[in-house]
Order: structure tokens, then C-alpha cells, then sequence
């Protein structure tokens, strides 16, 4: 029995990751080439279902052992307790001019989340050191009246 699909066939607009991966597995498993699973899940699935190198990617996965079509759990964004946060503010108001790279090393966090931090808290870098963001907004007024012309 031939399965192959004609070039009519109806595009299944809605779809699930799982799924595309679960065809993958399947037809990859049955000696497909990587290519040839990619044009039958355009026919199948629309041009934008995934691209060539994904169905790549999950080929070498599945011929490396793989067998679960699900996503892996994540841990997600990490996050900054309470009394790391403390800790960072009071490093903060030892010392105005610490930079991002000195905080990082100190409490052993990536230079994304110590910004992250930052924008949250409402600091902003001015003039090389720390400043809440409202102390701006005030010099500026400051400024915008006091113009010499």
C-alpha cells in the first residue's frame, strides 16, 4: 500500500510540537531521510510546521536512543530570594560605583539576572553608579527649568 501524499492534500492548520515529533519518530523509524520527512510534513502540515533542520535534529535524536516525543521538564527563569535580593541591595548602598561583572562574581549569579534585578528594582546606571530611576525624573525636571539660554 502506497502512503505517500498527494500535493492536494488539506494543510492541518492546528497541530501540537508532540505530534509533528510522534511523525517524525514514526517515519524516521520506518528509513525515511530527514528530507523526505520534511517535504511530507509541509504536505501535511503547512510550509511553517518546521523546518529542515529541526526534523534533522530529531532524527539524530530518535537514532540516538530517544523515545519520548514530550518536551523535558525545565526549571524555567531562575529567580532571587528575598535575602539574596537584600544582600544585593545593601551591596548596593556600601558602594554606588560596584559594577554588574563585581556582583556577578560575588554572589555567583549570570550578568542577566543581575540586570534583571535592577530594571525591577527601578536602578539605573548613572554617571558609573547606582541610581534609582526617580532620582533621574527629578534631575531632569531640574535641568528642563533650569535651561541657560
Amino acid at each position: 500500500m502506497d502512503v505517500s501524499m498527494s500535493a492536494t492534500a488539506t494543510s492541518i492548520p492546528v497541530y501540537a510540537q508532540c505530534e509533528l515529533r510522534a511523525v517524525i519518530r514514526f517515519l524516521h523509524s520506518t528509513g525515511e531521510t530527514p528530507i523526505s520527512i520534511h517535504r511530507k510534513l509541509c504536505q501535511t502540515y503547512g510550509t511553517s510546521c518546521m523546518s529542515l533542520k529541526n526534523v534533522r535534529k530529531w532524527c539524530r535524536e530518535f537514532s540516538g536512543g530517544r523515545t519520548e516525543v514530550h518536551d523535558e521538564q525545565r526549571s524555567g527563569r531562575p529567580s532571587i530570594s528575598d535575602e539574596l535580593k537584600e544582600q544585593i541591595e545593601r551591596e548596593l548602598r556600601e558602594d554606588r560605583r560596584v559594577t554588574v561583572r563585581d556582583l556577578e562574581q560575588r554572589f555567583e549569579l549570570s550578568k542577566i539576572t543581575i540586570q534583571r534585578f535592577f530594571n525591577d528594582m527601578g536602578y539605573h546606571k548613572c554617571c558609573a553608579r547606582w541610581v534609582p530611576k526617580m532620582f533621574l525624573l527629578n534631575w531632569k525636571i531640574y535641568m528642563a527649568t533650569h535651561q541657560h539660554i
